[in-house]
């Protein structure tokens, strides 16, 4: 319900569910598993994620690839303490 032609892509974490995404010119939902960590403290972790895909942005990623470097940095952001 979120797509709509003028997007360039359509991202939803969901946790330890994983994340969702589809990209412009894609019909598929893609889902991308979560990566197994030890969980010490996911505080800032969507923040992580952010900040991640916009580099991955800048960068010329595609949908992908801009979501899976979001999602490791994420993942790897909470295995330690605060926000990182």
């Amino acid at each position: 319900a979120l797509w709509s032609p003028s997007r360039s892509a359509v991202v939803l974490t969901d946790g330890g569910r994983g994340v969702y995404y589809r990209g412009r010119g894609e019909t598929t939902l893609w889902h991308l598993p979560p990566h197994r960590v030890a969980i010490v403290d996911s505080t800032g972790a969507g923040d992580c994620f952010h900040g991640a895909y916009a580099h991955a942005l800048t960068r010329g990623a595609d949908t992908a690839g801009r979501v899976a470097f979001a999602a490791a940095a994420a993942a790897l952001s909470i295995t330690g303490r605060g926000g990182r």
